[in-house]
């Protein structure tokens, strides 16, 4: 738990974090702290038309950020989450997903690694990520790369439990329509 108080305290002081996921290392910040946003895309050199998206533990977080969920969206959310897939839905317009200001959609992600979820948990505020890369760039996949490309900008949470993700992206869907859309082809197929 120490290590998830530092991390936490990390969030608050508009510090990025870096960590593993079920898929590919993740980098986030607090996603109510317009400027880790902004410090995150700079960091990254990612276009601002690329929203990050928010990852949480459990259903109750989406519907806090999240409206207006379809009904065809529920059976995908039982289904996918826990999982590598990424739904997009309208917002609350509550999060910072850009630096230009809080977005008017939001995607959502249940990672499946019981570790990340249990410090989602603890500090109890919604992180906003994207993969540890500089865009468009491959996906970094171990802390030695996280730590070679981005040293001291990042603070490695969670590298000590050893997981690897499938070093593949999640499959993003966007359920603001009528019916979904497959925006991105990811680990798993829908």
């Amino acid at each position: 738990m120490e290590e998830f108080e530092l991390a936490r305290k990390a969030l608050l002081e508009h510090k990025i974090i870096a960590f593993p996921t079920d898929t590919v290392i993740g980098i986030g910040v607090n996603g109510l702290d317009q400027l880790a946003v902004k410090k995150l895309f700079a960091l990254k050199n990612r276009p601002y038309d690329k929203p990050l998206v928010l990852l949480t533990y459990s259903f109750t977080e989406i519907f806090k950020y999240a409206r207006l969920i379809p009904s065809y969206a529920y059976p995908l959310l039982k289904t996918y989450f826990p999982g590598p897939m990424t739904a997009v839905f309208y917002s609350d317009e509550v999060l910072y997903t850009t630096p230009l200001g809080k977005g008017t959609s939001i995607g959502v992600r249940i990672p499946d690694l019981p570790v990340l979820l249990d410090f989602l948990g603890y500090i109890k505020m919604p992180i906003l990520a994207t993969s540890a890369n500089i865009s468009n760039r491959p996906a970094l996949l171990t802390k030695e790369d996280v730590v070679n490309v981005f040293g001291g900008s990042v603070h490695p949470v969670l590298f000590e439990y050893n997981v690897t993700g499938s070093n593949v992206s999640s499959t993003v869907i966007d359920c603001r329509g009528e019916t979904s859309v497959m925006l991105r082809k990811g680990e798993i197929n829908i």
